[in-house]
């Protein structure tokens, strides 16, 4: 189920359609950690071909839900893929993450900018 802010993004990588697809908490097998996870979203930037990862954190104040997230991101790492802010061109398992501000909102052109800039690679 999508939380407000997840419909948020979605509606950013739907100004792109002709450009990206996307998967809402789709499978990924992470080898590292010998587990399956769902990814917020799987994107794919149809013209270059590449896959992106989206993590959208939620609720970073409660204890469990951050512990859990540590967890998650460390499979991610260990099975090689980089963050978004230090990926080339070259990284095939590039994973973007995001937060929520202190009040629970997103910035949506902070949003939309990173989709322009990372999927997109404008």
């Amino acid at each position: 189920m999508l939380s407000k802010n997840e419909v948020i993004i979605e509606n950013c990588f739907n100004k792109y359609k002709d450009t990206i697809t996307y998967e809402y908490a789709d499978k990924l097998k992470i080898e590292a950690a010998g587990r399956t996870i769902k990814p917020d979203f799987t994107v794919q930037n149809i013209v270059t071909g590449r896959e992106f990862y989206w993590e959208h954190l939620g609720m970073m104040a409660k204890t469990s839900y951050r512990e859990k997230w540590e967890k998650k991101l460390k499979g991610y790492l260990d099975d090689g893929f980089v963050l978004h802010d230090g990926a080339t061109w070259e990284d095939d398992k590039v994973l973007i993450v995001t937060e929520e501000n202190p009040n629970g909102g997103i910035n949506s052109m902070a949003i939309n900018e990173l989709v322009r800039k990372v999927i997109l690679e404008e």
